[in-house]
């Protein structure tokens, strides 16, 4: 959809703005929030805090470059909690301090996070990914899920990579398996980039990544795994450890027992 449309939406307070906007910048707001916050439930919290900044300032802006104008939210949303999560030390996140920091102290006339966009991502490779392109990724493709549960499907996804100053290595696949509940037919065509043509509601979150994610959940092995303990959990993001290789899920709109097959189902091929 057009940004024009969607800027529309907003001021015209229809909700469908916000799912809209989801499908078309998520993986690119996700990847601002993770740069600066390596941690997945952080980052996933700031793109959520950035669809209800959106829809708190339409009206009255009408920004005509809406990608841009959501990465200026989602990286003060994303800064402001890397702040205070780290007010007693410096660490991975600065990078977007010094941006922070240095649009402060310039005339008001240059947009700082603007010009250094490029710069800011100059060492990170973001990309959509389809399913069969996800699955070639050295290591990470391995632990992509073999089965779904009736209705499910492979929706927007993104591949994410970067180098920290301090020469880690971050790589992580984030995919949105969406349900059935649209109607639209669950086989994404082979040609397709993504699902993101595709609408419906979202059954779950899955992130892989080659690192130990920075995080109070709980990070279980596989065998440690139940419907029981899912249930228990009552949502939220939790992660298992494949020996090295960290899978990160949110379970959304999906049952226990569906989602341990789902679960079940990993490293099987």
């Amino acid at each position: 959809m057009e940004d024009a449309r969607i800027v529309d939406m907003y001021w015209a307070r229809s909700e469908k703005a916000i799912a809209e906007t989801s499908e078309k910048y998520g993986n690119y707001c996700y990847s601002i929030a993770y740069h600066i916050l390596a941690d997945p439930e952080d980052a996933e919290e700031c793109v959520n805090d950035t669809w209800l900044g959106a829809w708190n300032s339409m009206p009255p802006h009408r920004p005509a470059l809406l990608s841009t104008f959501l990465g200026k939210i989602t990286r003060r949303i994303s800064i402001d909690k890397w702040r205070r999560r780290t007010a007693e030390k410096r660490g991975g996140g600065e990078m977007a301090l010094a941006l922070d920091e240095l649009s402060e102290c310039v005339p008001s006339g240059h947009d700082v996070e603007r010009e250094a966009e490029s710069a800011e991502l100059a060492d990170a490779t973001l990309v959509s990914i389809r399913e069969g392109d996800a699955r070639k990724i050295e290591r990470l493709g391995d632990y992509l899920p073999d089965t779904l549960s009736a209705g499910c499907r492979y929706g927007p996804a993104g591949y994410y990579e970067t180098t920290m100053k301090d020469g880690t290595r971050y790589r992580m696949i984030r995919v949105t398996y969406e349900n059935g509940q649209s109607g639209i037919p669950a086989p994404v065509p082979e040609n397709a980039q993504s699902a993101t043509e595709m609408t419906g509601g979202t059954a779950f979150l899955w992130m892989i990544w080659g690192h130990c994610p920075d995080t109070d959940r709980p990070i279980l092995k596989p065998d440690q795994v139940s419907a029981r303990l899912l249930k228990q959990m009552e949502g939220g993001v939790f992660y298992i450890d494949y020996g090295g290789v960290y899978v990160g899920i949110s379970q959304l709109e999906i049952g226990e027992e569906e989602l341990m097959t789902v679960i079940d189902s990993v490293g099987k091929r």
